[in-house]
């Protein structure tokens, strides 16, 4: 609304000078004031549009979107006083409310395992350095239970071909604690390789582009897929209950669950899903 009216500054003046009973106008000051608040608060709001998305990764961009907003906040010089004032407790508050934010695992390994990001937007290397070791040690796991799988699927073949006792037992234990612990001299391979990768451009498709790298990177691919699919806010969710309540109405009140998930997963599809671009 404040967007509006400062676009439309010149014309209402002109307008209400006409009425008889016309109301007081904001000053010249005033006006200043009003288009500080509201370039300052225009990152904020493009913020919340961009984290309440549903069709897109959000919870790998909240860190390098919030050190944008902050950025943005910062360069923008007021005009006026009270813009002044008005920026300095917006950047005071923005810091209170998200000074943890590097140190969240969840926010900090997606933006990791974003090939748009990685580690541009870490402002301290050691939460950068945490998150790479959380994402390791994941890596760890799953390849080591992968190895332990293999290993006893050895010895069970070997001890169905011979009753007596398997001395080479003992070998194959000593060959898993060795690769463990060359595995703790360096990070795991696909991720040392992942991160040496330059980042891609802002506006490809992170999903499409984990694809086109699965077959270089199988386990990593798959841990990636997991962290980017998980939504920062409840707003998609509100949005679906929302759209439930419209579709399953007062005469509708029969409609049984599985038909109302049906008609909600046609709806969520879009026009390109549905062929009609």
């Amino acid at each position: 609304m404040l967007e509006r009216f400062l676009a439309l500054e010149e014309y209402v003046y002109s307008v209400t000078s006409k009425c008889s009973n016309m109301p007081d106008m904001l000053s010249r000051i005033e006006i200043l004031v009003l288009k500080d608040l509201v370039a300052l608060m225009s990152p904020v709001a493009s913020v919340i549009t961009e984290i309440s998305g549903e069709n897109y990764p959000t919870c790998s961009v909240m860190i390098p979107i919030i050190h944008c907003m902050t950025a943005a906040i910062t360069d923008f010089v007021t005009a006026t006083e009270i813009g002044n004032e008005f920026k300095a407790k917006l950047l005071n508050r923005i810091n209170n409310k998200f000074h943890h934010l590097e140190s969240t695992p969840i926010l900090a390994i997606s933006t990791i395992l974003d090939p748009r990001f990685k580690r541009l937007y870490f402002k301290t290397a050691l939460a950068a350095s945490n998150a790479i070791q959380d994402i390791d040690s994941q890596l760890r796991k799953i390849s080591g239970y992968k190895t332990r799988k293999a290993i006893e699927n050895d010895q069970d073949v070997n001890n169905t071909k011979s009753s007596t006792p398997n001395l080479w037992h003992f070998h194959d234990n000593l060959v898993m604690k060795n690769r463990e612990v060359a595995d703790v001299e360096s990070l795991n391979l696909e991720l040392k390789q992942y991160l040496h990768q330059p980042v891609i451009n802002r506006s490809e498709n992170a999903f499409k582009h984990w694809e086109s790298l699965k077959p270089a990177f199988p386990t990593l691919s798959k841990l990636a897929l997991q962290y980017l699919s998980i939504i920062s806010t409840s707003v998609p969710c509100e949005r679906l209950f929302s759209h439930a309540g419209n579709v399953k109405t007062d005469n509708r009140s029969r409609l049984t669950g599985e038909h109302l998930n049906m008609l909600l997963f046609l709806s969520s599809m879009s026009n390109e899903e549905w062929g009609l671009t």
